[in-house]
């Protein structure tokens, strides 16, 4: 999913993870993510003793994210296209249930 189509903050999440591998970048040339959270909960994902963060990486490399940022401005066309998708897919299977 996509945080312009559902907002699991909003809903009550306190810590929310997002793929932008595919949705949020629009391609697959790149493998990234997003951690959500409070300040303090981001800080102590950096924090050098004993931070999730420092033994995983939490910092992405310019050209990614610069690539990231580039295919964002496309997000909210690619997310109503898909949602059209979703609901004439919706349609014409509940068009093949009546018949």
């Amino acid at each position: 999913f996509s945080p312009l189509s559902v907002s699991p903050a909003k809903l009550g999440a306190d810590i929310v993870i997002h793929s932008l591998t595919k949705f949020i970048n629009g391609s697959s040339d790149c493998v990234a993510g997003v951690v959500c959270g409070t300040s303090e909960f981001c800080l102590s994902l950096k924090d050098v003793n004993n931070g999730a963060g420092m033994l995983l990486g939490s910092t992405l490399d310019s050209l990614r994210a610069a690539s990231i940022l580039k295919n964002m401005r496309t997000l909210h066309i690619r997310m109503k296209q898909h949602s059209a998708n979703a609901n004439k897919t919706k349609r014409n299977t509940d068009n093949e249930k009546n018949r």
